[in-house]
């Protein structure tokens, strides 16, 4: 059974509703995997109404949204030790004797990695939340600009490949999903994604495709990411559960 559409809003994002006949009342639910909201409501309900009882339930979202982000998304600590790289870049935290944290993100070149470049004062800690937070700050920095540049083109591909036209293309560092496709046709990738396998990245870019011709997660919806992945979409599904949009 399929949502009986999609409502884009701006402060809870993209939100399923879900009509029916035998529902005498609103009531709303958070995905576990990635904090969409699903919203059950009678039918012919207006989204005015929809968005009223999302605004009076705001403060339940956030801490229900904040509470699986906590459970499903613990911070690594990253020393000098930490072994950590992407597709096209390595991470080299060191302590210097300058006075000030510096931060550098190098290109790759040909098959040399690209460096993520971290030097801290040998009086620092780096392991406080502050610093913490810049380095995973720095490592989001180096994914945008992986997605930006290695993503587009495999989008494009896909896309042609199945018959699908989107309306534009983004890359965020999102918490919660691996990629989202608004009723516009508004494709937003997240930049995680450049942490993934080539073939778990082409299951999350059909995924959001597929939404160009099905708004919704229905057996059709399915049949269609199946079709184009060859029939391995659920095999593919559990592998990509295995990873975390944010956890490394």
């Amino acid at each position: 059974m399929a949502c009986t559409y999609v409502l884009n809003t701006e402060q809870y994002g993209e939100v399923e509703i879900w009509e029916s006949l035998n529902c005498r009342r609103i009531t709303l639910r958070i995905s576990k995997i990635d904090g969409r909201l699903r919203v059950s409501c009678p039918r012919k309900t207006q989204p005015k109404t929809v968005v009223e009882f999302l605004n009076a339930s705001a403060e339940w979202i956030r801490k229900n949204r904040a509470a699986i982000e906590k459970k499903e998304s613990p911070m690594t600590i990253f020393t000098e030790d930490t072994h950590f790289e992407t597709r096209f870049h390595r991470l080299c935290i060191r302590k210097s004797t300058r006075k000030r944290v510096h931060v550098n993100v190098s290109p790759s070149k040909g098959s040399e990695k690209g460096v993520i470049s971290i030097e801290y004062p040998e009086a620092e800690d780096v392991t406080t939340e502050q610093m913490q937070q810049l380095i995973h700050r720095c490592i989001g920095f180096a994914l945008k600009v992986e997605a930006s540049e290695y993503l587009p083109q495999k989008v494009k591909s896909i896309a042609e490949r199945i018959g699908a036209k989107y309306t534009s293309l983004k890359f965020k560092n999102m918490t919660s999903r691996w990629g989202s496709c608004s009723s516009k046709g508004e494709i937003c990738l997240n930049v995680h994604l450049m942490r993934l396998p080539e073939a778990l990245i082409n299951l999350v870019i059909t995924h959001e495709l597929c939404h160009t011709f099905e708004m919704n997660h229905s057996k059709r919806f399915h049949e269609l990411v199946n079709r184009y992945c060859n029939g391995q979409e659920s095999l593919l599904e559990k592998e990509l559960k295995k990873h975390s949009t944010n956890r490394f």
